[in-house]
């Protein structure tokens, strides 16, 4: 199999930031894809998860199979055994077919289980029956069938409390961790937070009704750096599409609403001036063009966030010490406030 960076697998899967654990789980993906290893992907909400078992399937000789992602935490209980391992006709009130499974569907392929710690324990009963035995019975069904499928699975709880509190089956654990993923937080990704809203506010500025916005001060900058996002890449997508459609003027303020606590932070002493995230001018670089971020339309190859690397961000960062005192701030602010 032809080998594959990281840069590469970012530009394909459109994945933003140079954090070294990012850099790192990227890695991994990468070496556990050939083989055939149950992976368990950990993280908060928000941190872009369900893109790791994609990286490890398309990486995979089982790459032209099926690819199946289910979430188990949005499956009724009294219907999840059905969906996952299927019935036949008849065998209770409303199966008026027969129907495949995720499971049987997926063979010879991957299939994906997010949410793993919202399973409702008889269930985990017998996915850990398919997983030993390599085969799964219908609902109604007298003979078992043969499977050949990966599981991946993730979740944003902590699995090993879960099996403390006897909410989640110890020999499932074991069996799905054989090999470990953990995706950092934003808040442990803090330099990668304005590439990340430069990108967005590219991709929400131009189809913004009354014409676009250029950029962010240097003190709204400083303020989202110092956030700690608990809702991570999501929640800072969903604040720069707010904030975008909210903005006062051409550049997104500290006083600007539509960021989550900038409004309330913007007393913070963070440096000033009204520097735009990118030059002003005809493009998207000012008088530079050749550093201007490209726009989310224009790039190829993967997903919306490939090949994105701004070089003329800002031409006046935060010093040390404004960002030390912008976390004092914060921290002080943060017991008064509700996020």
């Amino acid at each position: 199999m032809i080998k594959v960076d990281v840069q590469q697998i970012k530009q394909r899967f459109g994945i933003i930031g140079n954090n070294a654990g990012l850099n790192r789980a990227i890695d991994v993906a990468l070496q556990v894809a050939p083989t055939d290893l149950s992976v368990l992907i950990t993280g908060e909400s928000g941190v872009g998860k369900e893109t790791f078992p994609q990286i490890i399937h398309q990486n995979s000789p089982r790459k032209h199979g099926q690819y199946i992602a289910v979430n188990c935490g949005a499956i009724p209980e009294g219907t999840i055994d059905s969906e996952l391992f299927g019935h036949e006709k008849g065998s209770f009130t409303g199966a008026l077919s027969d129907r495949k499974g995720y499971f049987e569907v997926a063979d010879g392929g991957t299939i994906f289980l997010d949410e793993i710690g919202d399973m409702p324990v008889d269930v985990q009963i017998t996915l850990l029956r398919v997983l030993q035995n390599r085969e799964v019975r219908r609902i109604g069904a007298s003979k078992a069938l043969r499977i050949d499928v990966r599981v991946i699975t993730a979740t944003n709880r902590d699995l090993e409390q879960l099996v403390d509190s006897k909410v989640f089956r110890e020999d499932l654990f074991y069996r799905i961790n054989v090999f470990r993923i953990n995706i950092p937080s934003l808040r442990e990704r803090t330099g990668d937070v304005r590439q990340l809203a430069g990108f967005f506010l590219a991709k929400y500025s131009d189809i913004r009704p009354g014409g676009r916005v250029e950029g962010f001060t240097a003190e709204a900058l400083a303020m989202m750096e110092a956030y700690p996002w608990p809702g991570n890449v999501r929640q800072l997508e969903n604040s720069v599409e707010r904030a975008v459609y909210l903005a006062e003027g051409e550049l997104v303020t500290a006083g600007d609403p539509g960021l989550p606590g900038i409004g309330a932070l913007a007393g913070c002493a963070c440096g000033g001036g009204r520097v735009p995230l990118w030059g002003r001018g005809g493009g998207r670089g000012g008088a530079d063009p050749g550093h201007a971020p490209p726009h989310p339309r224009e790039r190829h190859g993967g997903g919306p966030l490939a090949g994105y690397q701004p070089k003329n961000f800002i031409s006046k960062a935060p010093t040390v010490s404004h960002r030390l005192q912008l976390a004092s701030d914060l921290i002080y602010r943060m017991t008064q406030m509700e996020l």
